[in-house]
């Protein structure tokens, strides 16, 4: 896991350990990780969502994402943009 530092002013520190309290965290930690937790979750796509649940059942091998997997996955995508690009402009 991945651990973030930010500064902030103590006027602000101070309300958001209270709204830390106020919203039942332990920690203001605790609280500002779940403020980003739902941020992002918002705008995580259904779709998306629903293809890694069923990802998590899914009897394949795993995939491991390696430069070379997200260079190749990146072709592919430019490959498959380029090819409806033209589509649309006939």
């Amino acid at each position: 896991m991945t651990q973030l530092s930010i500064k902030l002013p103590a006027k602000l520190e101070a309300k958001a350990r209270a709204r830390a309290v106020q919203g039942g965290h332990d920690t203001l930690d605790s609280y500002l990780k779940s403020l980003v937790i739902e941020d992002i979750d918002e705008y995580l796509d259904p779709k998306i969502e629903q293809l890694l649940i069923e990802r998590l059942d899914d009897p394949r091998p795993d995939i491991e994402a390696t430069p070379e997997f997200w260079k190749n996955l990146h072709a592919r995508i430019q490959r498959k943009v380029a090819k409806q690009s033209k589509g649309k402009k006939k």
